[in-house]
């Protein structure tokens, strides 16, 4: 029976977070930071979730009518700059060797990261924030900078990695590599459960 491993992405198999670094890339700094400053309004004022408010608002600024194409040009550079941790890449590796499934798990884009893990820790299957995308005239279709099913995210992803478990179990063992508190939900759902620095007893 096949063992599977999930791992978290952003400040898990990178040292830093991915969705401003690309948005950096697809916009420009200057259009990105003024909408972190717009964001950062609502986000004082919003109930709820503030952090996929958050997210929402510089996704609805910055993203909605760029072409996918611009999207995934943006990660391609992004992926050029990313500041891989060494540690991790070599436990995704070794799962590898093993023969274990491998998912990441990531509040990042799906788009996103299906560019800038084609070269680097490639996984068998991918949980992420799916973009919405309406159909354009031979560009590929157009990005309206909304979320799809909501924001992967704490609870949220932790939801949809038990499904994934449910749909594709049952496994011999089950690793999961995150960091805290982000990942704490997730972690629970696996049997050897890895905070990026320290071991989770």
């Amino acid at each position: 029976m096949r063992s599977i491993a999930v791992f978290d992405f952003d400040c898990t198999l990178t040292r830093h977070d991915t969705l401003v670094p690309w948005l950096v890339q697809l916009a420009g700094r200057r259009r990105v930071a003024a909408a972190l400053v717009r964001a950062m309004a609502g986000f004082w004022r919003a109930r709820g979730d503030r952090r996929t408010g958050f997210k929402g608002t510089l996704l609805e600024v910055l993203v909605r009518g760029r072409t996918v194409e611009e999207g995934q040009a943006a990660a391609g550079r992004l992926a050029q700059r990313l500041r891989w941790r060494p540690d991790l890449q070599h436990r995704f590796a070794e799962h590898r060797r093993r023969g274990d499934l491998l998912v990441i798990a990531s509040g990042s884009p799906r788009l996103v990261l299906e560019v800038v893990t084609a070269g680097n820790c490639r996984p068998d299957a991918l949980i992420a924030t799916e973009l919405d995308v309406v159909a354009g005239a031979g560009d590929g279709g157009r990005l309206t900078g909304r979320m799809v099913g909501g924001n992967c995210v704490r609870e949220e992803k932790a939801r949809r990695v038990a499904a994934f478990l449910e749909r594709h179990g049952p496994f011999a063992a089950s690793y999961g590599y995150g960091n805290l508190p982000h990942d704490r939900a997730m972690l629970a759902l696996l049997d050897n459960r890895v905070v990026v620095g320290r071991q989770v007893v």
